[in-house]
């Protein structure tokens, strides 16, 4: 995949430890599947994955970053970025992305930035007559952002609804809980998760054994 380079065009704190950037192509436009991420290539040939957080509409591109992580980027995004700075970019990557797919309900999960992918997907269906959950996970209540956003979609959408999750022991059980709570049916559902690698994984398994497909659980492992 070829190494473009791409313009700093704006950054965003969304709350004390996420912050939104917003990058614009200089040639071509990278085109993606909403849910997809690309790859920022820094010094010493190191590369930092991250979600893109919105769909295809014109030649930039919206990243959600948690700063507080050890990373030379964060550190780079902390205390030295500057709008018109020149960073290089490949991509789109994954396999979390949205499927044209026959079903009457639409399960989402998300964990911390991991809402970036979700927001994406979400913006590209929200038009369609499926009904649409939204389950966001985070360690604490001040890890939420953007919750005007959800509640904007909430307020237009009849068939889309949210839900905020945080503070437990057992994070896979207790979002499970909440999933299967809301969706008695889940052979008729289609879920994406995106999240931590642990999430990832365990909830499909908790997931199929409450009556899930697992054709029908698409993630990024």
């Amino acid at each position: 995949m070829r190494i473009q380079e791409v313009t700093l065009d704006n950054i965003v704190d969304l709350n004390h430890k996420v912050k939104s950037i917003e990058l614009c192509f200089k040639d071509d436009y990278m085109r993606h599947k909403p849910g997809q991420y690309l790859k920022i290539h820094y010094k010493d040939g190191k590369e930092y994955c991250y979600s893109i957080a919105d769909v295809n509409m014109n030649n930039k591109f919206q990243l959600h970053i948690s700063v507080n992580r050890n990373n030379e980027f964060s550190d780079y995004l902390n205390n030295k970025a500057k709008p018109g700075d020149v960073l290089n970019v490949s991509g789109p990557y994954g396999e979390l992305y949205k499927r044209e797919r026959d079903c009457k309900e639409v399960v989402y999960v998300a964990e911390g930035t991991g809402f970036a992918s979700i927001k994406s997907i979400i913006e590209s269906s929200l038009k369609d007559d499926t009904r649409q959950s939204l389950f966001w996970y985070n360690k604490d209540k001040n890890g939420i952002y953007m919750e005007d956003k959800l509640k904007k979609w909430k307020n237009e959408y009849c068939n889309f609804s949210y839900k905020i999750l945080n503070e437990a022991e057992d994070k896979v059980e207790y979002i499970t809980n909440s999933v299967v709570e809301q969706h008695k049916k889940l052979s008729e559902c289609v879920v994406y998760v995106c999240g931590s690698q642990n999430l990832n994984k365990y909830m499909k398994t908790n997931l199929v054994m409450n009556g899930l497909n697992s054709t029908d659980y698409y993630t990024e492992i």
